[in-house]
């Protein structure tokens, strides 16, 4: 199994492919949500889904798309054809049960299958076995391969990420996962998701809070901004944001 060596921060950890692994997700955020993504991928990597290829070619390339996902499936076995509308018919037979996955022909000839195509073309040698992301330590600290052994791999606890890579948006889910450990992303979406310390600070603090008085007479112009700045209608929110833009101050991000 290769080992990918993680350094800290992003940009050293083999930039390359990790820039390939953000495009490909990318890519991937446009096939249709009914498609299983590990397949959609699997296809692109093994050059199935070029517009160029012949019948015979295609059917090649299934052949060793289905051979590389029963590869690295180590519970199901996997047997693919094309079928008769010129989609493919994917079956996983796991613990005695079959489940069937469909790619239409639509998507084979369309232009985010061509993309993905494109795509995967440019790192097809990184993928043509199973990887794991480590860091240079665990490679240090390895034990010597012995002559029984599997070749002497690094303790997994070593391991960034989640076990094998196989694909590159795993490399790249692989990666950011990795940066983001040890941080507290927090998203301040109104005053109910603001920890009791921090709804003290910005709003019940008298020392620091500022309370507007709305009177009866203002309940005109008052419900005017508020369903122009909260309401359904979109584009005279836009407006008001785009007037008032370089008026604000004291702006909280």
């Amino acid at each position: 199994m290769a080992e990918w060596l993680y350094e800290e921060g992003i940009g050293e950890a083999r930039a390359g492919l990790i820039e390939h692994g953000r495009r490909m997700r990318a890519v991937m955020r446009y096939v249709p949500r009914r498609y299983n993504p590990a397949i959609i991928e699997a296809l692109s990597l093994n050059g199935a889904l070029d517009p160029e290829l012949s019948k015979d070619a295609q059917a090649q390339r299934l052949d060793a798309t289905v051979a590389w996902m029963d590869a690295h499936d180590a519970e199901g076995r996997w047997s693919g054809r094309i079928a008769q509308e010129g989609g493919f018919h994917f079956e996983r037979l796991w613990r005695g049960v079959t489940d069937h996955h469909m790619i239409e022909g639509g998507f084979i000839g369309s232009a985010e299958a061509r993309k993905l195509h494109k795509v995967a073309a440019e790192n097809l040698d990184a993928y043509e076995s199973a990887a794991k992301l480590v860091k240079p330590s665990a490679v240090e600290d390895a034990p010597e391969p012995d002559s029984e052994d599997d070749g002497g791999t690094p303790d997994r606890s070593a391991t960034v990420g989640q076990g094998t890579i196989i694909r590159p948006t795993q490399l790249f889910d692989a990666v950011i996962a990795a940066g983001r450990k040890g941080l507290a992303v927090q998203r301040y979406k109104g005053l109910g998701e603001m920890n009791a310390e921090q709804l003290w600070e910005t709003t019940l603090d008298p020392d620091n809070r500022a309370l507007l008085q709305v009177k009866i007479e203002d309940a005109d112009v008052t419900d005017e901004i508020f369903s122009r700045l909260m309401g359904d209608v979109v584009e005279t929110r836009r407006e008001f944001i785009q007037d008032n833009a370089l008026n604000v101050a004291n702006l909280d991000i």
